[in-house]
């Protein structure tokens, strides 16, 4: 059989999904190499090279999820500890999840217009394409909760038991990648509840379901422990419009376009009421299951923050994401007039390639980043002299001075030196409690340094009161012999300035 015989053979929907894929690729490729990493991705590619069992305990104490740091570290074994091979796992969950939200729409609404309108939409959904450029757990996280709930509705479809197993499986693992995801459970396990009497098998799905929950306790204690560190502490609570920003975010760039498209389904879901209503007794029990899919965790997520930190405006509403671009998928199905309905695909994709544009300039008009101040210091620190990372610069230092070639060796110290075994996190008001231990901590770290090292490189961060009792005692024991101020525009850092001072 030769080539053209065999894609002769490739449905046209298919073509499309391809088209999708390409699509979404081409956008995440943009940026993959463009952005330098920030702290928390320099977090999960440092914790990711140590060994199996030190990066459990980093993973622990850094506030990282440990499946994503283990997958990921599996991952790197085979394509390497590059920014692009460690970006590379969240970009195939992000295509995998394109193709899932093909087939969940397909499987829910049984329709191949809805289906082909989800991945269209999860190919130019910005929100998706950032994160799928980055090194964070977001797009696996997102990918395990859809696959759950695809699993989900096929049971309250068919009852059979090899559904039961890849349900229970697929659950637990997406509870180890993201605490939402217990949120994710909670609304299927009430859709199930809601629905007991329609669904036969109900109190089987609840046994799976509680299968994964029971299995995932030891995650629930080490987000406990998390919690007691202080890991989630600078979240704090979230505003009071938080779930309408949420909304935003998850159409970034693309609010008006989303908007336009439900207003003109709502129109049509009223001029056709009769319709959506038998469309709907049919299929409520995975309508009902996708609303709570995408509204329970938003709304639980707010309540539980008001009194312990849960909800990351801008991040966490990446485990939705699959919910939302699902409704809005079918909310496009119902616009009855193919030429209108046609029409939001090249505006989709114009304002998808504008955010990428827009990205991208901005990054390259960047004249600085952590990539380019570890490079200064490597060009000038000498043997043997020591670098003092303060506040969360430590990680994108360490990161980017293992990556560029030097033979030098120098002494890398953190202030606070239990920062340390936190990299990417500081309880700043905690530590405001405890100002007279850093005194001493940074006095004795000045006695040390005194006949050890001739110069020392400081990434300073301005604004920190913890950071101004060790430049008190620098000012007062070393000479300051120069200033490396990073030129603007530069990209966020966790590093206003770079100090040298001369101890002798």
């Amino acid at each position: 059989m030769n080539l053209k015989t065999q894609l002769s053979k490739i449905k046209p929907e298919h073509w499309i999904i391809i088209g999708c894929l390409m699509l979404a690729s081409l956008f995440i490729f943009d940026h993959l190499g463009a952005r330098t990493m920030w702290v928390d991705e320099a977090g999960v590619a440092n914790t990711a090279e140590l060994p199996f069992n030190q990066a459990y305990l980093m993973a622990f104490q850094d506030g990282h999820l440990i499946a994503h740091v283990y997958f990921t570290k599996i991952l790197s074994l085979i394509l390497g500890t590059s920014e692009i091979a460690y970006r590379s796992f969240s970009i195939l969950f992000a295509l995998a999840l394109i193709i899932l939200l093909y087939k969940t729409a397909k499987l829910i609404f049984a329709d191949k217009k809805t289906a082909l309108s989800a991945a269209i939409l999860g190919s130019t959904n910005y929100f998706l394409i950032w994160f799928a450029s980055q090194i964070r757990p977001y797009t696996l996280a997102a990918f395990s909760g859809l696959l759950s709930f695809y699993f989900f509705i096929k049971l309250t479809q068919t009852a059979s038991k090899k559904y039961y197993i890849a349900y229970a499986l697929v659950t637990l693992i997406g509870l180890y990648t993201h605490p939402w995801l217990f949120l994710v459970l909670a609304s299927q396990i009430l859709t199930t509840l809601f629905f007991s009497k329609q669904i036969k098998n109900y109190f089987k799905i609840l046994f799976s379901a509680g299968a994964a929950l029971v299995l995932a306790l030891p995650y629930v204690a080490v987000m406990l422990y998390q919690g007691q560190l202080g890991t989630t502490a600078w979240l704090g609570k979230p505003e009071n419009l938080a779930i309408l920003k949420s909304f935003r975010y998850l159409s970034y760039g693309e609010n008006y376009v989303y908007l336009i498209l439900i207003l003109i389904a709502i129109f049509f879901i009223i001029s056709n009421h009769s319709e959506f209503k038998n469309h709907f007794s049919k299929n409520k029990i995975a309508l009902t299951a996708l609303s709570l899919y995408l509204f329970f965790p938003l709304i639980a997520a707010f309540i539980i923050s008001q009194f312990k930190p849960a909800y990351l405006l801008g991040r966490y509403e990446m485990i939705v994401l699959p919910a939302f671009i699902l409704i809005a998928a079918y909310l496009w199905s119902q616009i009855k007039n193919n030429y209108l309905a046609l029409l939001f695909i090249p505006l989709l994709v114009f304002f998808a390639a504008k955010n990428v544009v827009i990205n991208s300039n901005f990054v390259n008009s960047q004249a600085a980043n952590d990539k380019t101040v570890t490079a200064y210091v490597l060009a000038n620190i000498n043997q043997d002299d020591t670098v003092i990372a303060t506040d969360l610069s430590w990680h994108t230092f360490y990161y980017y001075q293992k990556k560029l070639n030097h033979d030098k060796k120098f002494n890398l110290i953190t202030y606070p030196d239990e920062i340390k075994n936190h990299p990417c996190w500081k309880n700043t008001e905690q530590m405001l409690n405890h100002q007279e231990q850093y005194q001493t901590e940074a006095k004795n770290l000045i006695a040390s340094l005194a006949n050890k090292s001739a110069t020392i490189w400081v990434l300073y961060k301005v604004g920190n009161p913890i950071n101004e009792i060790l430049l008190q005692e620098l000012n007062e024991n070393f000479m300051l012999a120069g200033a490396y101020t990073p030129p603007p525009p530069k990209q966020p850092m966790w590093l206003d300035i770079v100090l040298v001072y001369k101890t002798k």
